[in-house]
C-alpha cells in the first residue's frame, strides 16, 4: 500500500487464521514497515506480522506473531480511547 505520515490516522490489521488484531498509528506503521525498492510495486509499503515455525513433535507448520509486533496486539479497542485526548 502507499502511505505517508498522517496525524490521527490508525491502521487496524486482522488475521483470521491466527485470530489476532493489531492496531498501529500512522507513525508506528511507517517505523515498522518496509518499502519496496524494486519490481512492479516499487514505492509501496509492506508489513508481515506473522512468522512460521515447524513443530518438532508433529512436523507441522505453526503460525505465530513476530515478537516485535506483540506490542501492537489489541484484544479490544481501548488503544483508540487512550489517544483521543
Amino acid at each position: 500500500m502507499r502511505h505517508e505520515l498522517r496525524p490521527n490516522y490508525w491502521f487496524l490489521f486482522y488475521s483470521e487464521r491466527m485470530g489476532l488484531t493489531w492496531i498501529m498509528s500512522s507513525a508506528e506503521f511507517l517505523k515498522e514497515c518496509v518499502q519496496n525498492k524494486s519490481g512492479k510495486n516499487v514505492g509501496n509499503r509492506s508489513i508481515w506480522f506473522n512468522g512460521t515455525r515447524t513443530d518438532k513433535a508433529t512436523s507441522k507448520k505453526i503460525e505465530y506473531c513476530k515478537p516485535q509486533f506483540e506490542k501492537y496486539l489489541a484484544p479490544d479497542y481501548s488503544r483508540f480511547k487512550a489517544n483521543l485526548k
